[in-house]
């Protein structure tokens, strides 16, 4: 079907394997469900970093080391005198899930286990023990779908 779209599109997906492209594909350890990382782009645009670019390599490599150290620091203190168990970010999508869960109904298929179909029709299976569901959103970000 692809091929009668974009044959070029075609083509590069049969150049790579699905584990680079496909979320079916993707590993669950890391627990990052995104297909592209802008983290090299947002570093390198960050203005400390640009004029640390502008010097020699060991000026360049100072510069970047005092910036991360910096960054750590400040990060540092912010979760010392943060108390919560979930950062808030993390926090405020499980309270989206926990609404959107409302729509949907849980049917209990062992001690853990339960068989989940939403307000659209779709059925999931879902393991709290092993943290995983059929959706692969927990097992991708490690946070409850």
């Amino acid at each position: 079907m692809l091929e009668k779209e974009d044959e070029e599109a075609k083509n590069w997906f049969n150049d790579k394997l699905p584990k680079f492209w496909s979320k079916s594909h993707f590993r669950t350890t890391t627990k990052c469900d995104m297909l592209l990382n802008n983290l090299c782009e947002s570093f390198n645009g960050l203005k400390p970093i640009l004029k640390a670019r502008e010097k020699p390599i060991l000026g360049l490599l100072e510069g970047i080391q005092i910036y991360v150290m910096k960054r750590m620091n400040q990060k540092r203190e912010v979760v010392l005198k943060y108390k919560g168990t979930l950062c808030p970010r993390i926090r405020k999508l499980v309270e989206e899930k926990k609404e959107q869960a409302a729509t949907s109904i849980p049917t209990r298929a062992g001690q853990l286990l339960f068989q989940v179909q939403t307000m659209y029709g779709e059925h999931f299976s879902l393991d709290l023990n092993g943290r995983t569901c059929s959706c692969r959103v927990w097992d991708l970000t490690g946070i409850p779908c």
